[in-house]
């Protein structure tokens, strides 16, 4: 009895030891690919701005906010939503005089007025008029016209699909030039998601013209282009 009981310590260890031995771990094939969905832009964003200039602090806001007011009525008459006219900066800061000696000490010529206001439009064809019926009303600068995507989550959807497809055609070609077969998927890995830049119409105008002349801005909002990251992780071997 005692050396059955002996011979049996002495193979349980044999026995732990074959426990312990790893796994085979699958072979695989990581592929990554990136899809884009062409988009029209269904929404525009432009920025004007009135400044004015005074001898006093007080002339300056005065005269600004007279013109600003008549800018806001022209660009609700041109087809600007109430709500989407915003304000999204003002200054009102002192003028210097230009130095004739650099030991000179600065001297205050006047002050200068900035007001500026974002108007988003759904119309796109509404651009160029509203541009230019704030021009027309007293906004003597205009820049940042740009557009965007109200809504990107269905390009999104169809930059992932795109991106999925893709990165299973390159797998399957590497598989193949490898005389492997490509087995089931083991993982999916989709990047964060941020929503497209906006396209910038790169505009910039800054006018000192007679208010008289009637100036026609055409605006072209031409594509947007939205991109969908996948790495996808694939068995080797069926």
């Amino acid at each position: 009895m005692r050396r059955a009981i002996m011979t049996l310590l002495l193979l349980l260890p044999a026995a732990g030891l074959e426990a312990q031995q790893p796994t085979e771990q699958p072979r695989t094939l990581t592929v990554s690919a990136q899809g884009t969905a062409e988009r029209a832009p269904d929404q525009a964003v432009l920025t004007v701005a009135v400044e004015s200039e005074a001898s006093s602090a007080r002339d300056a806001a005065r005269t600004n906010a007279t013109k600003m007011e008549r800018v806001v009525a022209a660009l609700r008459e041109a087809g600007a939503p109430a709500d989407k006219i915003r304000t999204i900066g003002y200054e009102l800061h002192p003028v210097y005089a230009r130095q004739e000696r650099s030991e000179d000490p600065p001297r205050i010529a006047g002050y200068r007025a900035v007001n500026r206001l974002q108007v988003t439009l759904d119309a796109l064809d509404r651009v160029g008029p509203v541009l230019d019926a704030s021009i027309e009303a007293g906004a003597n600068r205009a820049s940042d016209l740009f557009f965007q995507l109200k809504d990107p989550s269905a390009a999104r959807l169809e930059a992932l699909q795109l991106a999925t497809e893709k990165a299973r055609r390159e797998a399957q070609a590497v598989a193949a030039a490898a005389g492997e077969t490509l087995g089931l998927i083991q993982s999916i890995h989709t990047d964060s998601y941020s929503a497209p830049p906006p396209r910038p119409a790169m505009y910039e105008r800054a006018m000192a013209m007679d208010a008289a002349v009637k100036v026609d801005t055409p605006v072209e909002s031409g594509t947007l282009s939205v991109t969908a990251n996948v790495t996808v992780v694939y068995r080797l071997g069926g």
